[in-house]
């Protein structure tokens, strides 16, 4: 990969008189400066808040929902995440009663949904989070999955 980016800098500088490279490389630059100050705005509109973990940073409509979990949600606390969130086991201490840490829909196998279920009827969670996806938002996945990527 390297020679092959070598070769590119070696064919501009060849085919470029010092104008245009200049021209170029500040236009290059400007765009890197502008995409690092986009990011950096972004980071600033995260919220810095204590867990049970430590110190975390997230958009404040997360962090809320985050410290209201952890209002409830017990340490040792049996929780199922479905289909998404499977960080909260570790930022709550909660235990999940399944072997999946993320169950998600379209890829999983209907051996693995099976097993899942299996072990939610044996050992029912005493919390749930639970995120309605509709069926056309992960119908998609499968079909890429079943038919490989495009």
């Amino acid at each position: 990969m390297g020679l092959s980016w070598f070769l590119c800098a070696l064919l501009f500088y060849r085919l470029t008189n010092v104008w245009q490279r200049r021209w170029v490389c500040a236009l290059a630059l400007l765009l890197s400066v502008s995409s690092m100050a986009g990011k950096t705005m972004a980071a600033m509109d995260y919220d810095t808040r204590e867990t049970r973990v430590g110190n975390v940073r997230a958009p404040l409509d997360e962090s809320e929902f985050l410290d209201r979990l952890e209002n409830w949600v017990q340490p040792g606390d049996s929780l199922f995440s479905f289909p998404y969130l499977a960080s909260v086991y570790y930022f709550l201490d909660a235990r999940n009663p399944t072997y999946y840490s993320i169950t998600q829909p379209g890829m999983m196998t209907p051996e693995d949904e099976q097993r899942a279920i299996s072990e939610l009827q044996k050992a029912p969670p005493k919390w749930v989070i639970y995120k309605n996806v509709s069926s056309g938002s992960h119908s998609n996945l499968l079909a890429r999955k079943r038919s490989g990527p495009s």
